[in-house]
């Protein structure tokens, strides 16, 4: 469920953790530090997740991969309503043994992904490239991909990250201006802005407690993944 925090409420609080009552730090900088914290928590958490549907043009392989995009997920080739299938990746260098020197292979079933280039600029390339159009609805494809949250700037702007970790922006603001003080005491805010955020990826990595019940994960069904995982508790 997304934060109900508005960026007036952050704002208050990070002031006060810094004793800041005489404003000595801009509304502006303090913004942009809780905004910073915000894009490296969705970054290293990878806990903002979204979808976006892309039409298809026929002998062509290459579409702009979401602008807010940290990481792709999964591309899901919609051949039909009926007929969905999942793409297979592929980093760029495995390309040049599947397309063997001919990218422009058509074909009504792409069957591989790969990704070049970095967020605002990446470009996701098909193969093999589709030979149909998108018409009447098909076919189409998803792009399910971990994102970078929304920038704060108004007041009433709510903090776009998971509700109930709203505190983690602050703790990194916190520790930005200390450094920015010259105030040693800035390591510690670090070490616990840190600490937090790894309790946050662990807890949200799965967003159930039967992860433990896929296979491959090591865990015996049944019981809860802290009793059975390798992680240190």
């Amino acid at each position: 469920m997304p934060s109900t925090v508005a960026l007036s409420s952050l704002l208050t609080r990070l002031q006060d953790s810094l004793d800041d009552t005489a404003t000595f730090w801009s509304q502006s900088i303090l913004t942009s530090w809780l905004n910073e914290g915000a894009a490296d928590i969705a970054k290293r958490a990878e806990c903002l997740l979204a979808t976006q549907s892309y039409n298809v043009a026929a002998n062509t392989p290459q579409y702009t991969a979401p602008v807010d995009m940290v990481r792709i997920h999964r591309i899901e080739y919609f051949y039909s309503a009926n007929d969905v299938w999942p793409l297979t990746y592929k980093v760029p260098m495995s390309m040049d043994q599947i397309w063997s020197g001919n990218r422009a292979q058509p074909s009504t079933r792409p069957r591989y992904y790969t990704v070049w280039g970095v967020t605002p600029g990446a470009t996701i390339t098909l193969f093999p490239q589709p030979s149909q159009s998108t018409s009447s609805g098909f076919p189409t494809f998803n792009v399910w991909y971990y994102r970078l949250p929304v920038a704060m700037s108004s007041p009433t702007d709510l903090l776009d990250l998971p509700q109930g970790w709203d505190n983690l922006p602050i703790l990194y603001a916190e520790f930005r201006a200390l450094r920015k003080d010259k105030d040693k005491s800035w390591q510690d805010a670090k070490a616990l802005y840190d600490e937090q955020l790894s309790e946050m990826v662990r807890l949200t990595r799965w967003q159930v407690d039967q992860s433990g019940s896929d296979a491959g994960e090591g865990a015996v069904v049944g019981y809860p993944a802290w009793l059975v995982s390798g992680d240190e508790y």
